[in-house]
């Protein structure tokens, strides 16, 4: 908000140029074009703040009194995209984000309350999870520990299987495991898992048998069990065609999948070049929180450090690379704050948000200072990435304890160098970016529910804003407001309120409405109102926002600090400024004194 001025012999505050909310000052005398709350509003230009879109209604609901603990996004074939919820019971359910159809793919107590997944190409899902270990999921088929596994080689496809072929798994300790084979023009290109069977060991041999419908023959396949790790991971990572899998301090990576038929999220053979190291470094402190591949580096999260990994060479058996640490003082506990925007990866802990910028961590959330020690971390953060009114913003999740509202859940938003708050329900848990179209959506969940966030630009919104209490450069000059004006464009009809402040427990309060309804008047400068057959009154609408610039007494609010607060319920608003014409008076008046005699 921009600095104040004298303009025709009047004294003026001028907010405007509006540079994001500032919570790490006291309102009084905080910059000028900082607000010290800006909630729903999102700065977009010099003079624009926009209001943020709504929630819109779930797509889904889980029953059975289901509460999910974390969500996550997964494509699947390039074209069908799904939201995998785990729930508090250790259940896991599928949703599918345009139809909300809902498929459960594990039963309770299979999972701990915080599993991490990542994407295997856009064929599966691969999970770490303390209670469950290395699992995976493919849409239709969950496999963990105990079951075949769905890494299936065709190992000769064989001729002639023109009516097509059924198969046959075989051999170990296990049992109920059952497959599919896919043929395209006569020869077996696929062997699908439609069931991976329990009760496997790591030391069995399966057998893979292919029989021809009518006709065919000579197609073969090989098998083998998901691998036994002797340990749960609890963080993964995709990177360079390998997973890794990250537990305590220890980091262990899959092989080439030269075993395999090249594929490799599976292959745990020493030969195929799969391995294992220990981090020692004293920065880690305590366990590795988080292992993620992002911007060409796997990224490797402890609490209070940050290490990346690079290229990667093999040789014969042996994997090769370097790690190299980005950051000994800085980490996170958070590992689903973790996220890449425009190049930076960024992060949150209890102490603010920061981003990696080439081979340094900075703190870019100084102005968050006053929320982030008010933030309840007994839920998790948690972060995201969307599209919001055309610009591409980080967003992060937390609990905030609002000495006015009461505690509840906010959006804390980035993007420009500036923060600004968004609030899209009071109980979300969590939230996750889903690209819908190109768009990075957001989606979120306050319990059992699976809802499109800042996805309804027709519903209205609950904004505030609230300016710094600034001297105009003269703390030892009091000031009495005289008049007011608000500068503002608006698509639908909005009804707002303006409080004008001091330092003092006193403001004026004016309620005003808004509309982009086109008024007209005759020559008399008087108002013209058509009226329908019925006798009521026909109102014309505008289809583009329309500029409205309220004005009016300010009130004769005294103080050293003057301010303004702006809230309301809207769609399609914007804000461009707001002025406050004031006189100057004593700066130890009667009101100030008496005030200060009641503390």
């Amino acid at each position: 908000m921009s600095s104040s001025s004298e303009f025709s012999g009047k004294n003026l505050i001028g907010f405007t140029e509006f540079d994001g909310i500032a919570t790490q000052y006291q309102r009084q005398d905080m910059p000028q074009k900082k607000a010290a709350w800006m909630e729903n509003l999102q700065p977009i230009g010099p003079n624009d703040l926009v209001c943020t879109p709504a929630a819109k209604a779930a797509i889904a609901t889980l029953a059975g009194g289901e509460s999910i603990d974390r969500m996550f996004y997964f494509n699947l074939g390039q074209n069908t995209d799904y939201i995998l919820c785990f729930c508090s019971s250790g259940a896991a359910y599928r949703v599918t984000n345009t139809s909300g159809v809902i498929v459960k793919f594990a039963n309770a107590g299979t999972f701990s309350s915080d599993p991490d997944v990542t994407n295997w190409e856009t064929e599966r899902a691969l999970i770490a999870d303390s209670k469950a270990g290395y699992c995976t999921y493919d849409g239709t088929v969950f496999v963990s520990q105990g079951g075949v596994s769905p890494n299936i080689e065709v190992t000769n496809g064989g001729s002639g299987y023109t009516s097509g072929a059924t198969v046959a798994i075989t051999g170990g300790t296990g049992s109920g495991a059952t497959a599919t084979a896919t043929v395209v023009g006569g020869v077996v290109t696929a062997i699908n898992l439609t069931n991976p069977g329990s009760g496997y060991l790591a030391s069995d041999t399966l057998t893979v048998t292919i029989t021809a419908v009518s006709g065919g023959s000579g197609a073969t396949a090989s098998g083998h069990v998901w691998p036994f790790l002797g340990f749960n991971p609890v963080t993964l990572a995709v990177f360079q065609g390998r997973v890794w899998l990250g537990n305590a301090n220890v980091i262990t990576y899959t092989g080439t999948g030269a075993s395999y038929g090249g594929i490799g999220y599976d292959d745990f053979k020493a030969g195929d070049a799969s391995g294992s190291f220990t981090i020692q470094d004293a920065d880690l402190v305590h366990n590795i929180t988080a292992l993620r591949g992002l911007n060409n580096y796997l990224w490797i999260f402890g609490d209070g450090s940050v290490k990346q990994i690079g290229n990667i060479s093999v040789s014969g058996s042996t994997t090769s690379f370097t790690v190299v640490t980005i950051s000994s003082d800085q980490g996170t506990l958070y590992r689903d704050s973790i996220y890449s925007y425009n190049r930076l990866v960024i992060f949150a802990n209890k102490v603010g948000i920061f981003a990696v910028f080439g081979s340094s961590v900075e703190k870019i959330s100084a102005d968050l200072d006053g929320i982030f020690r008010a933030i309840d971390f007994s839920q998790i953060p948690c972060g995201a990435v969307a599209d919001i009114n055309n610009i591409h913003c980080y967003l992060l999740l937390v609990r905030y304890k609002d000495s006015v509202a009461g505690t509840r859940s906010i959006i804390l938003a980035w993007a420009d160098k500036k923060f600004f708050v968004i609030s899209q329900g009071n109980n979300l848990k969590y939230i996750i970016t889903g690209v819908i179209q190109s768009l990075f959506s957001l989606f979120g969940t306050s319990g059992a529910d699976i809802s499109p966030l800042l996805a309804d630009p027709s519903t209205a919104v609950a904004i505030t804003l609230r300016t710094s209490l600034t001297s105009n450069n003269a703390p030892m000059i009091g000031k009495s407001s005289v008049q007011y004006a608000v500068a503002q464009s608006v698509g639908n009809a909005s009804s707002l309120n303006l409080l004008i402040e001091s330092e003092n427990p006193k403001n004026v309060s004016i309620n005003y409405n808004i509309s982009n309804v086109l008024n007209f008047i005759n020559n008399s400068s008087g108002a013209l109102q058509f009226v329908n057959s019925g006798g009521g009154n026909l109102n014309f609408i505008t289809n583009v926002a329309g500029f409205f610039y309220k004005h009016g007494n300010g009130g004769a609010i005294s103080g050293v600090y003057l301010g303004m607060t702006l809230t309301g319920n809207v769609i399609n608003f914007t804000l461009n400024s707001m002025l406050l014409e004031y006189e100057e008076n004593a700066a130890f008046g009667t009101d100030q004194v008496a005030y200060a005699a009641t503390l």
